[in-house]
Parts: C-alpha cells; structure tokens; sequence
C-alpha cells in the first residue's frame, strides 16, 4: 500500500527508532518450490530469528504464521486495523 519513497523513508524512520529489528525474504527459488504462501511463512521466520533476543509476542500482518519461536497473532489487513506509531 505504500509508494516506494514513502516504504524507503519509513524504513529509515524505523531503522533509527527502532529497540531491534529483524529481516527475513525467500529467494525466488524458494517461491517457486514452496509456493508463495509458504515462502512468505519462511521469510517471516527468519526475521524473527534475526532479532537479538526472542520477543515475548509477535503480530503479523496477514495470514497466521507457523513455526514463530514465540507466541503469535495475525490480522489479515493488519496495517489497516492495528497501525504502528514512528514517535
């Protein structure tokens, strides 16, 4: 839902105010044996366990996660319903 510019400066913004953050992507390869769907499961795991420490909760925007090393929720149109705030 958001324009490049506005994802880039976002990205910035979160990067400087941020505690930690953790980046997970499947190569396209991945897609292409997994399956959209699970390729993004397996991206979402790794940006959890590329955070410094477990978090206690994770909330994922979209369809419900499997394989979090830690308790988690989703809301399908996260952004829409539950909005971060960049103090």
């Amino acid at each position: 839902m958001l324009t490049p510019k506005r994802r880039e400066a976002l990205f910035t913004r979160i990067s400087e105010v941020a505690v930690a953050f953790g980046m997970g992507r499947a190569e396209v390869e991945e897609v292409d044996r997994l399956n959209v769907y699970w390729a993004a499961m397996e991206a979402r795991r790794r940006a959890v366990e590329a955070l410094p420490t477990t978090p206690a909760h994770v909330l994922v925007d979209g369809a419900p996660s499997f394989h979090i090393p830690c308790p988690c929720d989703s809301r399908i149109r996260g952004l829409g319903k539950v909005a971060p705030t960049l103090a």
